[in-house]
């Protein structure tokens, strides 16, 4: 790739996005006096979502894409419960793989409609398909619920943008940004922030700051740096094993 030596990659992409969930981890178990962890919370999901597509994209199996995504949904429960309910069931939120694997499923469902030639009766199909998924987010109680999807379907519509130049890279860009703010500021909304600027009074919804999570998306160059089997099962294990340790202490704290 011409420019792989520049920006971002793959790799560079999951460590900010895991660093960025496990302060948004912490903020909400051990320090939830710290509010700065919080906010850098919000970039981890959204360069996620990006990643799922990416890799959507790119698998060679999407079959075994999905398998392995279900899998690692089933090992985190118990954990994820007991980082957020301190205990071995907690009905009322689930975790964040199991959203991704409802995304997965709502892209290849996607990816058939798309072949469609009648074009009414697939943009009807495609339609009906984010709406239903969009509501069964809702309803399995999913981490972000079915706001999740629709930025996991923002990015199936609108990826590759560093494959783009000129303007369409930002017409890309602009509707990427419109999309992650109308999510994330008009339709979750969320607890408002406050702060003074030259004597004005502005208020910003806290979740807003997913906005932020576009810099490193459109900072990546389209390659995947480092990888190897390890590097791949440091992806799917950090999830488990550090909400493991932090449900963990958490239960024996409050014992």
């Amino acid at each position: 790739m011409e420019n792989a030596s520049k920006g971002l990659t793959s790799f560079h992409l999951h460590i900010i996005a895991m660093a960025a969930m496990l302060c948004d981890h912490l903020w909400g178990t051990f320090f939830m006096h710290v509010e700065l962890l919080g906010y850098i919370g919000r970039l981890a999901f959204p360069i996620f979502a990006y990643l799922l597509t990416e890799g959507f994209f790119h698998t060679r199996d999407r079959k075994r894409y999905l398998q392995r995504m279900a899998l690692f949904a089933l090992i985190s429960e118990i954990p994820f419960n007991l980082m957020m309910g301190r205990s071995l069931f907690y009905p009322l939120h689930q975790n964040v793989l199991l959203g991704f694997t409802l995304g997965i499923l709502m892209m290849n469902a996607l990816e058939k409609h798309r072949r469609r030639k009648n074009l009414i009766l697939r943009f009807c199909l495609m339609g009906l398909t984010i709406l239903g998924f969009f509501l069964l987010g809702i309803l399995t109680f999913t981490d972000y619920y079915g706001y999740g999807l629709l930025m996991i379907c923002l990015f199936y519509f609108i990826h590759d943008t560093h494959a783009l130049s000129g303007w369409r890279r930002w017409l890309a860009m602009g509707l990427q940004l419109l999309g992650m703010y109308w999510i994330n500021c008009e339709m979750m909304q969320g607890l408002v922030l406050e702060f003074e600027l030259f004597g004005i009074l502005l208020s910003f919804h806290k979740q807003g700051l997913a906005l932020l999570a576009l810099i490193p998306i459109w900072l990546y160059n389209g390659s995947q740096g480092p990888y190897n089997r390890g590097i791949r099962q440091l992806y799917y294990w950090f999830y488990p094993v550090h909400m493991l340790i932090l449900g963990g202490a958490l239960v024996l704290y409050y014992l």
